[in-house]
């Protein structure tokens, strides 16, 4: 286990924004987390990729933790497999890749690590990874190792009970099929390419889809794609994603979040609902 002091975010930071966290934590360990969770009397917020986090380009007064180190893969079963939290997804879909396993092709461009995709039920083109979920290992809120099958697991479109509880994935269990799906992932990498702003720091998508419709074609419709505020810019290419185009601040963010929401709202009546995460 290591600690580090005022450690720098900007860099970790998907989006490239960030100031300094007072306190972070790197775990080597599922036991180290929980001991040092006890002995603390609190849970540090977990780090994963940062793909879907905005933080303060400020001193943030936090306990953050990482555990990056949690990412071995060992078969539990036929076709079935417990994956660390702390593994990078892509790391997952190249297993998949080598041992010829189907079921996530679809999700396969999401970056994130595999815990930050579970607490959320990430997913893209009518795929979660919940689907493909056996099993959820966590931390709960008096430091016990839990373990609960998807089936009692409360789950829905981008969240779950862990996310909602703050509890921390350690680890899951995936189930996959055989005869990984080269085209479908291909075409569908191809696609997110061609109409996303991956050229471009950003956080993926800002907002959550309102029931039958789309928070960027409703952003898009309010006249913003392409609206500029300091560094920061909804993207000419996917108004539901905002890019760090040159040195974009903290602020710069939130007031074009804020511009698409209010704007939404007072033409449409919905009210957007947020799919990044926020840390002051």
């Amino acid at each position: 286990m290591r600690v580090e002091k005022n450690y720098s975010l900007k860099e970790r930071s998907y989006i490239k924004i960030g100031g300094t966290v007072k306190e972070m934590v790197f775990f080597d360990n599922c036991e180290e987390l929980v001991q040092f969770s006890k002995d603390r009397g609190e849970r540090p917020f977990i780090l994963g990729n940062c793909s879907n986090i905005l933080f303060s380009d400020k001193q943030i007064d936090a306990l953050f933790g990482s555990i990056d180190s949690i990412k071995g893969i060992n078969e539990v079963g036929e076709l079935t497999y417990e994956i660390g939290a702390g593994l990078k997804f892509k790391e997952v879909i190249n297993f998949m890749k080598k041992n010829d396993l189907s079921g996530l092709e679809n999700i396969a461009g999401i970056p994130g690590t595999v815990g930050g995709l579970a607490v959320i039920n990430a997913g893209a083109y009518k795929k979660e990874i919940f689907e493909n979920i056996v099993e959820v290992e966590y931390l709960d809120a008096e430091f016990n190792i839990v373990r609960k099958k998807r089936e009692d697991i409360k789950y829905g479109y981008r969240t779950t009970e862990f996310k909602e509880r703050k509890d921390i994935i350690t680890k899951i269990v995936l189930k996959f099929e055989k005869g990984f799906k080269w085209s479908d992932m291909t075409n569908l990498l191809q696609a997110r390419k061609e109409k996303q702003p991956l050229e471009y720091p950003n956080l993926g998508s800002v907002f959550k889809n309102p029931p039958g419709d789309f928070a960027a074609r409703l952003i898009e419709d309010c006249g913003l794609k392409g609206k500029v505020e300091g560094g920061a810019q909804i993207s000419e290419k996917h108004a539901n994603f905002i890019v760090n185009r040159e040195n974009a601040s903290f602020d710069d963010v939130i007031f074009l979040k804020e511009l698409a929401k209010k704007m939404v709202f007072e033409k449409f009546g919905i009210t957007l609902e947020e799919e990044i995460i926020i840390k002051y």
